[in-house]
This record gives structure tokens, sequence and C-alpha cells, in this order.
């Protein structure tokens, strides 16, 4: 028996034993609600998103799969990151009170694009739509949410 028979062989074993690699890597994709919100809405402008998943631009969110996994991760009380996302996914829907709830709730809960994109829509539902379908306009507004100082002296 040749090696290349003997390769052959054992790798069909493996596969016939349900051990080939593809089978095992597409269960490797997201195992926690908070891993499939990440998946589903994370986004490109979020310095916080989890690195393992791809970011989701704001028209590319499946509103079905997105708005499912962000409410499982809330109700599981995953974090500011997950609810942050929910809000994405609120608004993606046509829910933009409801996402300005939520992008409230991310942002006291130390989410900092949160913060930074409250304090650009000075906290209105009236802006709500330029936060998160414009680029960040202005990033001087937040700064010092983003330091971490909420006191910051701006003569500093």
């Amino acid at each position: 028996m040749t090696a290349r028979s003997r390769l052959l062989m054992a790798t069909s074993g493996l596969i016939m034993l349900g051990l080939g690699l593809p089978a095992q890597a597409s269960h490797a994709t997201h195992t926690t609600a908070s891993e499939a919100c990440d998946a589903k809405a994370g986004d490109p402008r979020d310095l916080d998103r989890n690195p393992a998943f791809s970011p989701v631009n704001l028209g590319s969110i499946k509103i079905g799969e997105a708005l499912s996994a962000c409410r499982e991760a809330y109700r599981e009380r995953s974090g500011a990151r997950q609810t942050y996302q929910l809000a994405r996914a609120l608004y993606r829907s046509g829910a933009p009170a409801r996402a300005l709830a939520m992008l409230r709730e991310a942002a006291s809960g130390g989410h900092r694009l949160s913060a930074q994109l409250l304090a650009t829509a000075k906290d209105d539902i009236a802006q709500i739509d330029s936060v998160f379908e414009e680029p960040l306009r202005t990033a001087a507004v937040a700064a010092p949410l983003l330091s971490g100082d909420k006191d910051q002296d701006s003569t500093r």
C-alpha cells in the first residue's frame, strides 16, 4: 500500500466519523446571544465592537435577524454594546423613538460611541437621523465623554 492510499483511507475514515473540518467550523460562528448580536449589528464606527465579527453598515442590517439576536442579548443583560446594537436595529426597523431610548441606556451604561452619538444629537428625537445615518460630524462635542472625564475643563 502506498503512502497516498493510506492518506486517502485515513481521510475517508475521518469524514465517515463526522470529524471533517468544515462541519466543525460551521458551529464556531457565534455561540451566545451577545455574539449573534455582534455578528448581526456591529457598527463599523464602534471602537468597542467585537473584532471577531465583520462590521455591519446600517443599510446592511437584516432587521429580523438583528432584532432577534440583540433583543435576546439585551434580555440576558449582555452589556451596553449590545444595547447600542439593539438601538441600531430598532432604528433600521423604523422605530426611532425606541432606538433613542436604547441609545440613552447604552450611553448611561458606559458605551462610548452611544455617548458621542447622543451628544451629537443633543438627546433630541428630531436629530436621531443624523447620528444613525451620517458619519460622525462633531467628534469634539463628545471628546470629554470619550476620555472618560465628564468634568473635563475645556481650558486644559
